[in-house]
């Protein structure tokens, strides 16, 4: 813990609902909850929040206040964790005046994707693919079909890198479920490899030539690439402390 720390969150908080705010049309509502009691991510956000954008807080009904306690802002409420029903949680509800004049988002236009990512799918994935591959700002999306008329700035699930090679992003790997990855080093709880790989570190062994997953009762964690060593593609963010 450290103030600074708080205080980033508190600014990346105030980020994301400034963007949030975008999607809402004139008379909708907006829902802010954190899952902190820390003042500078609750109330803080909101009244910057609120000095800058044209919304107003609405009083809460009484199944959020069920358990709850009101906020150091008017309208907001706090979870405490003797309440029995959270562990520390903030919530309000915004809604947009409805005089204000908005300007539809512009369409984000998303392409088909011109590199071959089958071989790598099948290579990490034993299920067909469940939706099409659109490629968008350098990454490869695999995409539902369309819905509608509603605008996006991205949708589906990042499944790959798309620069002068293919490379598969991590998120691939969490959309499998258990018994849909192909290649696949699957781990036991208790295998001293599990806590090397989720470091950082390199297996030994090689089962397999390509991509694949590294899973655990065969549950997918994340990728590896296999040829004369085994590659670890665990995100360097997610590493567990070495020490």
């Amino acid at each position: 813990w450290s103030e600074a720390n708080v205080l980033a969150c508190a600014e990346r908080s105030y980020g994301i609902l400034c963007a949030a705010a975008e999607t809402v049309r004139p008379g909708g509502a907006l829902v802010y909850s954190t899952c902190t009691l820390n003042r500078e991510e609750n109330e803080g956000v909101i009244a910057r929040f609120l000095e800058s954008h044209d919304f107003t807080l609405v009083p809460p009904s009484a199944d959020v206040l069920h358990g709850a306690e009101s906020g150091f802002l008017e309208h907001t409420v706090r979870i405490l964790p003797d309440s029995g029903v959270g562990e520390g949680h903030f919530a309000c509800c915004m809604i947009r005046r409805s005089d204000v004049q908005t300007k539809r988002p512009q369409q984000v236009r998303f392409k088909r994707a011109k590199c071959d990512i089958n071989r790598i799918w099948e290579q990490v994935s034993a299920v067909p693919m469940w939706g099409e591959p659109y490629e968008q700002d350098g990454w490869i999306f695999l995409s539902p079909a369309a819905f509608g008329e509603l605008n996006f700035l991205q949708y589906g699930v990042r499944i790959a890198a798309a620069d002068k090679t293919v490379k598969p992003y991590h998120s691939l790997a969490l959309a499998l479920r258990k018994g849909e990855t192909a290649n696949a080093i699957d781990l036991q709880p208790d295998d001293p490899r599990l806590r090397l790989y989720l470091s950082g570190g390199e297996l030994q062994d090689p089962p397999f030539d390509g991509w694949g997953t590294v899973t655990v009762h065969g549950y997918p964690l994340g990728l590896v690439k296999c040829g004369d060593s085994v590659k670890n593609h665990y995100p360097k963010g997610l590493w567990l402390s070495k020490t």
